[in-house]
């Protein structure tokens, strides 16, 4: 029986009947459904009847329709867990796999398909041992084998926990004073996960005790910091220290590492494999605007916020509204005497019931009291937000005529987004023109409603779509020639999204770099994850890694249990290094390319990181959540070439 059972059981035992059927009230009867089946078996919950209904992104998510088969459910549940609270029945160890995939279609509403079962398996997380490294090396084996990992964010820390529940060595470098990437730079008003946090977590993180269905940065910054104590990986990670140089070293068959300290002072390591968990939103961006130099105000980028500042009599400018100015400014507003927003362009945001809401109390209970309740629920949303559901909202259909979409489940999503836009500004038919796209919806990044229109409606709010023209001392002079005055000046204008790993100086075998390999048209990798001419080198979130679905979390950790076998094979097998062949790199991105070319992000009306200078795409993945899966589900070193001592 795993900790996080043991821990519910031991929490369970005290509770009363009356807390249990109160906390059922908040349950989700078809997760309820799949939790019982997992348990029981119970053929009575298969029979009853389900709907489905067109929800959140135009996907159809299914319910019970009988309240008595709702009432049925609750009871059966609260019968499960009263058996468990008083030792009459044990939570599943192993179920045959039948049993559970049927358990998985009953909470899900449609059959899941039989070679889905690891990919959902794993999600679900009952069982987080990483895949496929097995009984590990001998001891004297990994003497001589090290790993550094550059980047303590979501991606690193997983790397770190799982390369220590491997048992080999490594060192993780981040140029941060703290764990958390992301969530610990952007510390800007309203910033805020939008996608579930039970999903934008670990298999090794289900019984985090979250405490908002998409927790703000501070939950997701002390996530992460959990993760690291947890699994006691905090001695491993060296603070403030960053990866300015990576030099293979072809005689020694090691990567020479420089890194640099906060004090100026650098230091050379060497190791036999790099993982590079850097990510590609991680540095900020800010246009090369006129006379900049000239403003006498604050001016920084929302990733550099600062939070000691007194705003209350303050005129503010924000300059951007895609994610981060869409987050900031409802938070921002109203702190401020006066806000104005600069739009480029505008973007498709949509309603999320509940976004900013704490997760109600008793929800929490059945979380923590209830063996496997967060498992299917964190199934219930990778269902949902999954290949059978999200992942079609992207194709473009060669037969759809509708011009303002690319097929019938971006037509709807389409239409709830302009319904919700139209309803949060009614009256004010000055927004709505200034508000509504001119690309399809998922082109660019849709973002989640912070409160973005609600803000736009506040007499202190002015969104400004004049583009800018220069800087002046105390404000920016518009196109138009209108002066906008202005104390503060926040740049919301993203990230260098698409220079992957800059700017840290990579040359790899022959002295070929990083730079020199993606000038043609920007970067590329074998799966997102390797590059030809850097042996052993390896990426988390690389290029065409932005999943389309499900999540990056889930993808980082496939990723890192195919970078342990790698490992493990070099180690076993006493290879000093592996590096992805030219021709298998080149056969991928060439069906990448083709599977890419159909994609909505591709549309040219609209401007993004989606497509880089090159009318590409270096960081969307095409792929389904199941061909990714299989693909690292194990390495076929076929494709490497595999170099000897």
């Amino acid at each position: 029986m795993n900790a996080n059972v043991t821990a519910a059981l031991q929490k369970l035992a005290d509770a009363g009947d009356e807390t249990i059927r109160g906390a059922l009230n908040f349950a989700n009867p078809m997760i309820l459904r799949g939790l019982v089946y997992h348990a029981t078996g119970d053929e009575t919950v298969a029979v009853m009847e389900t709907k489905g209904t067109v929800g959140a992104f135009g996907t159809t998510s299914f319910a019970l329709v009988n309240p008595a088969d709702i009432e049925t459910i609750k009871r059966k549940g609260f019968e499960l867990i009263t058996a468990y609270r008083d030792g009459k029945l044990s939570p599943p160890k192993d179920v045959s796999p039948e049993r559970l995939r049927r358990a998985m279609s009953l909470a899900a509403g449609q059959e899941v398909p039989a070679d889905e079962l690891g990919l959902h398996e794993e999600t679900l997380a009952i069982d987080a041992t990483p895949r496929g490294w097995g009984a590990g090396p001998s001891d004297r084996a990994l003497e001589d084998f090290r790993v550094i990992v550059i980047g303590a964010g979501l991606a690193g820390v997983n790397a770190a926990i799982q390369l220590k529940a491997s048992g080999i060595p490594y060192k993780l470098f981040e140029k941060n004073a703290g764990v958390g990437g992301t969530w610990y730079e952007n510390r800007y008003p309203g910033a805020r996960v939008d996608w579930p946090s039970r999903l934008y977590s670990h298999s090794f993180g289900t019984n985090y005790p979250f405490t908002h269905w998409f927790a703000p940065q501070a939950l997701n910054e002390a996530y992460v910091n959990w993760c690291v104590d947890a699994h006691d990986v905090r001695a491993d990670i060296c603070f403030e220290t960053e990866v300015i140089a990576l030099t293979w070293d072809e005689d020694a068959g090691l990567w020479r590492v420089r890194t640099r300290h906060r004090d100026g002072t650098e230091e050379l390591h060497t190791a036999n494999a790099i993982i590079s968990a850097v990510g590609f939103l991680s540095r900020p961006t800010v246009p090369k605007f006129k006379g900049l130099e000239t403003f006498k105000g604050r001016a920084f980028h929302t990733a550099r916020f600062d939070r000691s500042l007194d705003l209350s009599d303050k005129r503010v400018i924000v300059i951007g509204t895609g994610s981060s100015g869409m987050q900031i400014v409802p938070d921002l507003a109203p702190m401020v005497k006066h806000l104005t927003v600069f739009q480029r362009s505008a973007g498709w945001v949509f309603e999320v019931p509940g976004y900013r809401d704490a997760i109600p109390d008793e929800f929490r209970w059945l979380e923590s009291h209830v063996p496997y309740y967060t498992n299917w629920t964190r199934f219930g949303l990778a269902w949902t937000l999954g290949d059978h559901q999200l992942y079609k909202i992207w194709e473009v259909d060669p037969n759809w005529t509708e011009p303002n979409s690319v097929n019938e489940l971006n037509y709807i999503f389409r239409g709830q987004m302009l319904d919700y836009l139209r309803r949060k500004l009614e009256g004010r038919p000055d927004l709505i023109a200034q508000c509504v796209p001119d690309y399809p919806a998922m082109a660019k990044r849709p973002v989640s409603d912070n409160g973005w229109f609600d803000a736009l409606r506040r007499e202190n709010v002015e969104l400004v779509t004049d583009g800018i023209d220069h800087f002046v001392a105390d404000g920016i002079v518009t196109k138009s020639g209108r002066t906008v005055p202005a104390d503060v000046v926040v740049f919301a204008t993203g990230f260098r999204a698409n220079d992957f790993l800059w700017p840290m100086k990579i040359e790899g075998r022959n002295g070929v770099t990083l730079k020199d390999l993606w000038a043609k048209d920007g970067a590329r990798a074998y799966w997102g994850i390797t590059v030809p001419g850097l042996p052993s080198f390896f990426m988390l979130y690389g290029p065409n890694a932005n999943p389309r679905n499900l999540g990056p979390v889930q993808y980082g950790e496939w990723a890192v249990s195919y970078f342990l076998q790698c490992f493990k094979a070099m180690i076993e097998n006493g290879w000093t290094s592996i590096d992805i062949r030219e021709d298998a790199y080149r056969d991928f991105n060439e069906s990448l390319d083709v599977r890419t070319s159909v994609l909505v992000c591709m549309d040219p009306r609209q401007t993004s990181y989606y497509r880089n200078e090159f009318g590409r795409s270096a960081a969307q993945s095409p792929w389904s959540s199941a061909e990714i899966w299989r693909a690292l589900a194990a390495p076929d070193f076929s494709h490497y070439d595999i170099v000897m001592p």
